[in-house]
């Protein structure tokens, strides 16, 4: 029974984190990317056929477009909101969404974009509204990415309080999920292993559901 480094430890717990929600993170992203995309259509919709007769050279332009997402809508912030684009156990949402032009190279990789203004000129791509006609998608993906966060949140301190209490590769066999045995690292033999209860930590209900929702995405 031999006892498994910190380091170890840390990195079994980050690498099972990333395979449960990397992939979804990934997919919710994209979701985000494209509904900021959309809401700069429909705020240029109404000047985009003389946007189109400037030439490049007379107009700002930036690789990125952003908008401002505070969801629920109406939501009233605080001196204690935090941006919550890292994620996290939030339940609102606070934070910019950024649709990227495509890399063409040289202007090609730019769009027209509004600015914003300091005392001493422009200071970068300004942060828009999102479209108000888009609210209802955003909306759900809103929420798709709360639960998601939520979730990862839960997952890692159920791992973090895992493997604070339980350092020995017979420990973690018996307190982990048969399904996350395979994340534990190369058992070293030891002789004279000094032997220790493992001590349990209840496993979230929601593992094998999010487990199979992985493998039905990769088939």
């Amino acid at each position: 029974m031999s006892r498994i480094s910190e380091g170890k430890l840390r990195s079994m717990k980050n690498t099972i984190l990333t395979d449960l929600y990397a992939k979804e993170l990934g997919n919710l992203h994209e979701e985000t990317v494209n509904i900021a995309k959309k809401s700069r259509i429909h705020w240029f919709a109404e000047f985009q056929d003389s946007l189109d007769n400037i030439p490049d050279n007379l107009i700002t332009q930036y690789s990125t477009y952003h908008i401002h997402i505070n969801y629920p809508w109406g939501r009233e912030k605080t001196k204690l909101d935090q941006n919550t684009r890292a994620g996290g156990d939030f339940d609102y949402i606070n934070e910019e969404w950024v649709y990227t032009a495509p890399d063409g190279g040289g202007y090609s990789s730019m769009i027209k974009n509004p600015v914003k203004y300091n005392k001493w000129g422009q200071d970068g791509a300004a942060v828009q509204e999102l479209a108000e006609e888009l609210k209802d998608e955003a909306e759900g993906l809103c929420k798709k990415i709360i639960k998601h966060r939520q979730e990862k949140a839960k997952m890692e301190t159920y791992l973090e309080d895992v493997i604070n209490k339980n350092k020995t590769h017979k420990q973690l066999r018996e307190v982990l999920s048969s399904s996350l045995h395979k994340y534990l690292p190369q058992e070293t033999v030891k002789r004279k292993a000094i032997k220790k209860e493992a001590r349990h930590v209840e496993t979230p209900d929601f593992l094998g559901e999010r487990q199979t929702i992985n493998l039905l995405e990769d088939n």
